[in-house]
C-alpha cells in the first residue's frame, strides 16, 4: 500500500504536461488491453469473405457477349465449362472464404480434369477494367490431380485491384 502512496505522490509532484503525458499513456495501455482482449473473446466461426468474384461484380460473361457463357459439355458437373484450349479440363468460378484468403481478397475456380494432371495443374486470370483494360493479373498452381477429381485455385488480389477490376477472366488452364 505504501507503494501505491509514493506513486501517487510522484504523480501529484508532476508538472502539468508531465501529468498529461503520464494520464495519455496510461489510456493507450488500456485501449491497448481491451482490444487484445476483445479480440480473444470474439466467438469462432464462420466469416464472410473478404471479396468474391460475385461482390466484386466480377463475373467474367457479364455484359459481355462476345465471349457468350460457353455452354458446358459433357461434364457430369452442370456447373463447369470446359476449357475452350483442353477439352479435358473444365473449370467453374467460386465464393473464397476470407480463411482461404490473403491480402486484399480473393478469386477462385474449381476446375476438374478427366485424365488428370501427373504433376501440378496451373491456371492464370486478367482483371479487367470497365473498358477491358487489364489492370492485373494472377496466378495459382497445385500438385497432382487424380483423373476425374476437382482442384480449387486461389487468386489473390491486391486491394488496388479489387477496386479497379470489373471483369475478370481465366486466360490459362493446363496440366504438367
Amino acid at each position: 500500500m505504501d507503494h501505491l502512496k509514493d506513486l501517487w505522490t510522484r504523480f501529484l509532484s508532476l508538472s502539468k504536461p508531465k501529468k498529461v503525458v503520464v494520464v495519455f499513456g496510461m489510456y493507450m495501455l488500456f485501449a491497448v488491453v481491451v482490444g487484445l482482449v476483445s479480440d480473444l473473446i470474439k466467438p469462432a466461426g464462420p466469416s464472410k469473405p473478404m471479396v468474391s468474384y460475385s461482390d466484386a461484380k466480377l463475373d467474367p460473361y457479364k455484359d459481355r457477349p462476345e465471349l457468350d457463357s460457353p455452354t458446358p459439355s459433357t461434364w457430369h458437373d452442370s456447373d463447369l465449362v470446359q476449357w475452350s484450349e483442353d477439352p479435358d479440363l473444365a473449370y467453374t468460378s467460386f465464393e473464397v472464404s476470407s480463411s482461404q484468403c490473403g491480402y486484399g481478397g480473393c478469386l477462385g475456380i474449381i476446375v476438374q480434369t478427366q485424365s488428370g494432371c501427373s504433376d501440378t495443374m496451373y491456371a492464370e486470370i486478367e482483371l479487367l477494367d470497365g473498358n477491358d483494360i487489364n489492370v492485373g493479373y494472377s496466378n495459382d498452381l497445385i500438385g497432382r490431380v487424380s483423373p476425374g477429381k476437382k482442384a480449387k485455385l486461389i487468386f489473390n488480389l491486391s486491394e488496388s485491384e479489387i477496386m479497379q477490376a470489373k471483369n475478370w477472366n481465366v486466360t490459362k488452364i493446363s496440366c504438367y
